[in-house]
């Protein structure tokens, strides 16, 4: 209604009130006014909470499509770089050389070396002499006391030498060639009286023995046993002219470090030429050719172990020579599934080999890997071969 003191309906500040129908229609329009303001506010501020939670839930689907993401890179990386089959697909494996051995005697101990050189026939010296009994070369099988000794050449002075005792020439040689029994058939020549002397004593020492009885009396009665005579001889090639080797089946042995986390026992045992570092065990699996230096390499399989590598050697014989307890099951149980270990390598160019040296920490490198394992393939083959009758 209108403001009293003032019937014409105008205030005293001079303004208009609408009259009553007029001002129900001003209230009203005024709620519906603010009431609508009210709703948009209310709609605003809805809106503004769903969009607070729509972006904590982008950041969540944020972070764990990061998170799935991050963890599938790492996978691809892992297996591309830390296995043998990402290996293969990239082409990559280089290892060091941490361990050169070469064995101037069949069934010696190592002589460790710091820097090798090749010949035509592997490592220069290695494996071209060897102990012969009754007209058979002699292995740690028939005599595990030759482990215990540890030849070495001496390329300067042209000498080899036997724990620091026996001294025989590199060319020393005593009769005429004559060929023994078993390994192919080798050409020998015989190193002399002295060294026969020297080994037979040595290879049959014994607590029990009088070892100041002379070889010669040793099948009388004052000898408490017979001797038998072990002699040194050197190998030569057929035309005997120029030195030969008794390598079971290829030049070279290639031993992986990491394989031996597998296998309880000393590296010793299997008698590789080459040790490389590798971090895992049994990538050698895979390797199907090889370089080291300039020198191409072939893999032509993995080497099957036997009896011998249950004989002690040198380090791990105790104060009187003997073996230690618990050491004669291994590594041949540890190998019970694959019964291989280490690779038989050899030179794809002979001429090319010789000469080239080898140093402690050079790098092997794999330049071809194969599809499948070699463990793979000779299961299948041993699988597919009929059985005897």
């Amino acid at each position: 209604g209108a403001i009293r003191g003032s019937p014409d309906g105008v205030s005293e500040r001079g303004s208009e009130v609408p009259s009553t129908s007029e001002g129900t229609r001003f209230w009203s329009d005024l709620r519906v006014t603010v009431g609508a303001d009210l709703v948009d506010f209310l709609k605003v501020e809805e809106a503004m909470l769903d969009g607070v939670a729509d972006t904590t839930t982008r950041l969540e689907l944020y972070v764990v499509v990061g998170c799935v993401v991050a963890l599938t890179l790492a996978m691809v990386v892992h297996l591309l770089f830390f296995t043998s089959g990402g290996n293969r697909l990239l082409g990559y494996g280089r290892y060091a050389v941490i361990q050169i051995n070469v064995y101037p005697v069949k069934g010696m101990g190592p002589q460790r070396c710091a820097s090798w050189a090749f010949d035509d026939l592997g490592f220069e010296y290695d494996r071209r002499f060897a102990v012969v009994c009754e007209g058979r070369v002699v292995t740690q099988r028939e005599c595990p006391k030759l482990a215990s000794l540890r030849p070495r050449v001496d390329v300067r002075r042209g000498e080899l030498l036997v724990d620091g005792f026996l001294k025989v020439g590199l060319t020393d040689q005593q009769g005429d060639p004559y060929r023994v029994v078993g390994d192919s058939g080798s050409l020998v020549v015989d190193c002399g009286d002295a060294a026969a002397i020297w080994l037979s004593r040595e290879l049959q020492r014994d607590e029990n023995r009088d070892d100041d009885v002379p070889l010669e009396r040793a099948s009388s009665r004052d000898a408490p046993a017979p001797l038998k005579e072990y002699r040194l001889v050197r190998v030569i090639d057929d035309d005997g002219r120029g030195s030969g080797a008794l390598q079971n089946t290829s030049p070279l042995t290639v031993a992986c470090a990491g394989s031996l986390k597998k296998v309880p026992t000393s590296m010793d045992r299997f008698r590789p030429n080459l040790v490389v570092a590798t971090s895992r065990p049994f990538v050698e699996d895979y390797w199907a050719a090889l370089k080291l230096r300039d020198v191409k390499l072939r893999v032509n399989g993995p080497c099957r172990r036997c009896v011998v590598t249950t004989n002690p050697q040198a380090r791990e014989l105790d104060a009187d020579g003997r073996r230690r307890p618990g050491q004669r099951e291994e590594p041949l149980r540890s190998l019970a599934h694959r019964q291989c270990f280490a690779l038989n390598v050899a030179f794809y160019d002979n001429a090319t080999a010789a000469g080239t040296k080898v140093h402690l920490g050079d790098y092997l490198t794999v330049t071809k890997f194969k599809q499948t394992s070699w463990i793979t393939e000779r299961k299948k083959k041993f699988q597919a071969t009929p059985p005897r009758n």
